[in-house]
This record gives structure tokens, C-alpha cells and sequence, in this order.
């Protein structure tokens, strides 16, 4: 993880360099072009036919209990408060997004407020916890607006238009997709690909000297720069998130970058629980041996 946070900040580091100052250049003439047909978080969104492993099923298992667990903690409470009643209160979060909706997860989160007998407040619960996990959070939820602690009885009147609370727990390939989803948008710009397309444009405003050799590309000039968070890495990058390839024409020199969409076999098969509800899809380290960080 550490790596990952200093190749994203190496990269924020380039593009303000790009924008706001210049160093010296020798005489090579480069071009570049980058063709981003990756993913966009604002509007793509994680398919629904993925083929997800035993593991990640286990580890949606776990999440989901640990968010289950959290939310009767959090009916208990008010029972034990002299609650009767709970009333799920909604709050907006942000601006509708597609992904969401096409995500089935709510774009609101919830807190609760419970009432005793005479219809007093007697406590309310916060959604820090539901927060901080994201959107997969949503797929655990308290299951009506308005609920009894109490089961239907016929001698209780308050019980005939009013259903007893219960909780919700959506599939486990929902969390997972939303879960995915999430991770994404988050730690997108980690990924090898966004920076190396920075630094292919750095290099080539600045006229730093480089060679491909082996289907590496080596910079040769980056060692006195600290804006150029790679000194060495491959042509071409299957794993992970923003995979991509790089042609180069010595002739013309000319470089053309694709990132392409996400390996999700990768992500899928290199999944983690980092929190109680978070999970954490990375790429195997196999494929990040070419990689060189300047050190």
C-alpha cells in the first residue's frame, strides 16, 4: 500500500510540474498520444456477470456479518433505551449517480431514531459506520421505515398496521460488485497506468533521453528527476486496474499509449478484508516485477 500511495503522489507531483514549471531539455523530439479506453468512474460500472471466487464469497460472507452485526448492535441499543419503535431516518449523501442505480444500491444513508411507548425520543443512532464502507454498505439494511420491536399479535392493536423490525441482507455478488465498484473509484489513479501516461508526457515536454529494450522502456534521464515516479517499466501491462500497451516508432519518435478497461480476473483473484466491511482488490505482484520505482 505504500507503494501504491507514493506512485500517486509521485504522479500528482508530475502534472503540477507539468503545469507550473519546466527543467532542462536535451535535443530528442518526442511525440505522444494517449488513448484512455479505461474506466470511468463517474459513468462505467462494474459488470454483473463477473465469475467470483469461493474467497471473495467468503470474505462478502464476513463483511456483510460484521455490517449485520453492527446494525442489531445498533437495535439493541435502542431497546435497551425503552425504545418500541424505530423509524429509519434518511440522509442524502451526494449527488445521484448512475452507477449507483445500476449498481441496485441506495444512494441515501440511514440513521435510526427509536420511540418509547408514548411516542418520546429516546435515543437515535449515527451512520459514521455505514460512512465510511461505501456504497457495498447499502446491501445491509434495516428492512422497513418504520418498525416494532414487538411481533404481530391480534390482541395488539398497535401491531396490525406496523411490522416487527428485521434486517435485509442483499447477495453476496451485490457487495462484491459494489464493493469493486468502490475500490475503483477510489484507488484508480494508483494503478501504474494514469501515471506512466503523465510521465510518457513528461518526458517527452522536457526531452528526456530513453530507450525500449527487451519491450521495457527505460528512462534514461529520470534518475535526476524526482517528478517521474518510474525509471523503468513494460510496454505493455495486463494486470489490474488501467492495464495498457505502448507502441513506439524510432523513426517518427512517436509514443502511443492505450489503457485499457480493468483485468477483473486479476482484481477478483487477489482480494482482501481490510476493515471490517472493506475489501481491498489488488494486482499480483508477478506482473508488477518490471516496474522500477525512482528511489
Amino acid at each position: 500500500m505504500i507503494k501504491l500511495l507514493r506512485r500517486y503522489f509521485t504522479s500528482l507531483l508530475l502534472i503540477a510540474l507539468m503545469a507550473f514549471g519546466s527543467l532542462p531539455s536535451s535535443s530528442a523530439t518526442t511525440t505522444v498520444t494517449v488513448s484512455n479506453l479505461g474506466f470511468n468512474i463517474n459513468t462505467d460500472v462494474v459488470p454483473s456477470n463477473l465469475s467470483w471466487t469461493p474467497k471473495s464469497i467468503s470474505l462478502a460472507r464476513q463483511a456483510q456479518g460484521n455490517l449485520y452485526r453492527e446494525l442489531k448492535g445498533q437495535l439493541n441499543y435502542l431497546r435497551s433505551e425503552g425504545a418500541v419503535r424505530v423509524v429509519r431516518i434518511k440522509h442524502k449523501v451526494g449527488p445521484e449517480t448512475n452507477y449507483l442505480k445500476q449498481l441496485e444500491v441506495s444512494d441515501y444513508l440511514y440513521s435510526l431514531e427509536g420511540y418509547d411507548a408514548d411516542g418520546n425520543l429516546v435515543d437515535s443512532t449515527e451512520t459514521l459506520f455505514y460512512n465510511l464502507q461505501g456504497p457495498s454498505s447499502r446491501t445491509v439494511y434495516l428492512a422497513q421505515d418504520t418498525c416494532l420491536f414487538r411481533s404481530f399479535n391480534i390482541f395488539d392493536y398497535a401491531t396490525w398496521f406496523m411490522q416487527q423490525c428485521s434486517i435485509t441482507v442483499e447477495p453476496k455478488e451485490k457487495f462484491l460488485r459494489a464493493a469493486l465498484q468502490n475500490w475503483i473509484a477510489l484507488v484508480g489513479g494508483y494503478s501504474p497506468g494514469v501515471p506512466i501516461a503523465e510521465e510518457l508526457k513528461f518526458i517527452a515536454s522536457q526531452k528526456l533521453s530513453f530507450k525500449v529494450e527487451d519491450n521495457i522502456f527505460k528512462c534514461l534521464g529520470c534518475t535526476d528527476f524526482i517528478w517521474t515516479p518510474y525509471t523503468t517499466f513494460p510496454m505493455e501491462y495486463s494486470g489490474g486496474l488501467w492495464p495498457y500497451k505502448i507502441n513506439y516508432e524510432p523513426k517518427s519518435g512517436h509514443l502511443s499509449m492505450k489503457i485499457m478497461k480493468p483485468n477483473y480476473k486479476d482484481l477478483i483473484n487477489n482480494v482482501s478484508l481490510v476493515s471490517p466491511a472493506t475489501l481491498l482488490f489488488t494486482t499480483p505482484e508477478s506482473k508488477l516485477r518490471n516496474f522500477t520505482l525512482l528511489r
